[in-house]
């Protein structure tokens, strides 16, 4: 099992963001109905709280032959219990794009439509969890033994939508990158 326990040493996070775009909304003849939205965005996180992760604290257990039995506590040799906390992290560093098209028209005979496409391009995670230690790409990897979640560094989203007097129809596709499995 898995329990959460608090941490009195827990120090706030400090970030410092920066962002940047761009947007345009057509409004004459054919570009009426577009939209088009680009924005560039970086983030820089000092003492980043994050939860510890559980998989990390019994590995990290075990390659030292059982010298943290606070975190994971065992009964005859096998795991029972692990206890992670909040901690602070040293950093984390990402920066990336978001985009978004959309198209509107809509016919007389035919009813409205409404097409769609946004995604995200992560170009760079990196993370580092203690003081000292490295800066851990994190980008196109599943991060089961650090703080970071699965970074993929590409996913989009795209649609199109009908409408009709009382009808309507949605269809869509979501696209997730891969990335590496680390665990």
């Amino acid at each position: 099992t898995s329990r959460l326990v608090g941490n009195p040493n827990l120090k706030p996070e400090d970030a410092k963001t920066y962002n940047v775009g761009f947007s345009y909304r057509g409004r004459d003849g054919w570009l009426d109905g577009l939209s088009f939205d680009l924005d560039y965005w970086r983030f820089n996180y000092q003492d980043l709280i994050v939860k510890q992760n559980e998989q990390a604290l019994v590995n990290a257990d075990a390659a030292c032959g059982g010298c943290t039995p606070d975190s994971v506590i065992r009964s005859n040799g096998a795991v029972v219990q692990v206890r992670a906390t909040y901690v602070n992290a040293s950093s984390l560093e990402t920066d990336g794009v978001d985009v978004s098209l959309g198209y509107a028209w809509d016919t007389e005979r035919w009813g409205a439509f409404n097409a769609s496409l946004s995604g995200t391009y992560v170009n760079s995670y990196r993370v580092q969890t203690t003081p000292n230690g490295p800066k851990i790409s994190a980008v196109d990897n599943r991060n089961a033994t650090n703080f970071a979640r699965a970074i993929p560094d590409l996913r989009f989203t795209a649609g199109l939508t009908w409408s009709l007097a009382d009808w309507q129809a949605f269809v869509g596709v979501n696209y997730v990158d891969d990335y590496g499995n680390d665990f």
